[in-house]
């Protein structure tokens, strides 16, 4: 899968890249029997450590045991030779830091409405022992309208 090249996977339709990290590259898909809209974060096995490795596998443990209204959803994962892939909902309304950034004020009651979505979905990580340590605006989506979603990461923690 070339940087300027549209990746293919089977079952999906790749409509756009949505961002890239050092090791994983996440796009928006359609899933060809569905038909629903999909986000799929590709990682490169060779670009990855032990240590990000084992955080990918803890990774998608903890989201194949997680259920929320209010937490991303992973469909599915499968992998090749080369890459691990990682299917997920796709929240159509971008991230927390670009809401803020393009809305600049945002009312006093969608703040609390969003305060309100997070704290519920924290309480429930925190009720399966689960604790977020990468929590920051990048890191919670936006679904429908003003809806929060708030993203799984690899250094996210199970039983401290």
């Amino acid at each position: 899968m070339s940087n300027n090249s549209a990746p293919t996977f089977e079952g999906f339709t790749v409509t756009c890249k949505l961002g890239s990290g050092s090791y994983a590259s996440v796009y928006r898909a359609y899933d060809k029997v569905s038909n629903e809209e999909v986000a799929i974060k590709c990682i490169d096995k060779r670009a990855v450590t032990k240590t990000q490795a084992d955080s990918i596998i803890r990774e998608i443990k903890i989201l194949k045991m997680l259920e929320h209204p209010y937490i991303v959803k992973m469909l599915d994962f499968f992998w090749d030779d080369r890459y691990v892939y990682i299917v997920l909902e796709y929240c159509n309304g971008g991230d927390l830091m670009k809401y803020i950034n393009d809305k600049r004020r945002i009312p006093e009651p969608v703040c609390k409405k969003f305060m309100i979505q997070l704290v519920a979905g924290l309480k429930y990580l925190r009720s399966k022992d689960i604790y977020h340590y990468d929590l920051k605006p990048q890191n919670i989506l936006l679904q429908g309208r003003n809806e929060l979603i708030l993203k799984i990461s690899g250094i996210t923690i199970v039983g401290v």
